[in-house]
């Protein structure tokens, strides 16, 4: 039996597979019509009154699951024809309605497992908006809204993502809800609670893998990422104050002298002081610029 190794699990389906007549040269996919798992999409195709399933499933979590194996066509297309020669998979919604999202976690599965299936079937990735592409949906065949207007509107997308994984290319990708960047290593690998220097430049990323943009504390130091990410250094302006941070990204407080020879304070909070003067020692005076 052939499955990904993506796949965690198998709930293997008895509906309507049969061993294939023809060459694996296609994907179509599908969506669930509803927020599940990969194990209750399984459940729903083992029950042979449903006379349908897919080979594979992915729930909103990004989990994938094996229904029929892919030396068999499963049933999902309302075609022999595209079933036959395609691998089809069902991917879960993040909200029932509307456009039919996806999450973001689906999402990244589904182009993994995409790519996989390109690079052991040497598939070359193309949508056409037809039944000759490669890459195919469920509405090209049947009366139908499936794969939802989020994933149909984003084939085009997908095509290129997959490409993306298929060569090993790092590549900065986005979040359509949130907004929020990550960035995917060439083994489809992320950094998480750290730092990463991409093309010349710093950034951070949470323990979820988004890129930062703001106060970032870190071993024991504040740093700054400006709005597209990279981290700061030297003299920055701020919620309208003065902050200095080293070559290294570390916040400065405490004294420093310019390149003109003047001297400049920065308090606790790392912004600069603007009183016309401070004390050093409860004595002396370092007069600064107002």
């Amino acid at each position: 039996m052939t499955h990904s190794a993506l796949a965690s699990k198998c709930i293997h389906s008895p509906n309507g597979y049969f061993p294939r007549s023809d060459s694996i040269r296609k994907i179509t996919i599908h969506h669930m019509a509803g927020v599940m798992t990969a194990e209750q999409c399984g459940y729903v195709f083992q029950n042979p009154a449903r006379q349908a399933s897919s080979n594979y499933g992915i729930g909103n979590d990004g989990t994938i699951a094996c229904y029929v194996e892919e030396e068999n066509a499963a049933w999902t297309s309302s075609s022999y024809w595209n079933d036959n020669q395609a691998v089809t998979m069902e991917v879960s919604n993040s909200f029932a309605g509307g456009d039919w999202p996806i999450s973001d976690a689906a999402w990244n599965s589904m182009i993994a497992l995409c790519a996989d299936i390109c690079l052991r079937y040497g598939i070359e990735p193309s949508y056409t908006g037809g039944t000759d592409g490669t890459f195919t949906e469920h509405r090209m065949y049947a009366a139908t809204g499936c794969p939802g207007e989020y994933i149909h509107a984003r084939m085009n997308q997908i095509v290129k993502a997959v490409k993306a994984a298929m060569n090993n290319t790092a590549q900065w990708i986005k979040s359509d809800k949130t907004g929020k960047w990550w960035y995917r290593h060439a083994d489809g690998s992320w950094t998480s609670n750290g730092w990463e220097f991409i093309d010349g430049e710093w950034y951070y990323f949470d323990a979820d893998g988004w890129m930062v943009t703001g106060w970032v504390e870190w071993d024991g130091s504040k740093f700054y990422c400006g709005k597209s990410g990279a981290m700061v250094t030297g003299a920055q302006t701020i919620g309208g104050k003065r902050y200095w941070f080293g070559g290294d990204g570390r916040m400065f407080t405490g004294f420093r002298q310019g390149a003109s020879g003047a001297w400049y304070c920065y308090g606790k909070s790392g912004a600069m002081v603007k009183s016309s003067t401070v004390r050093i020692g409860g004595t002396g005076k370092v007069a600064l610029p107002k």
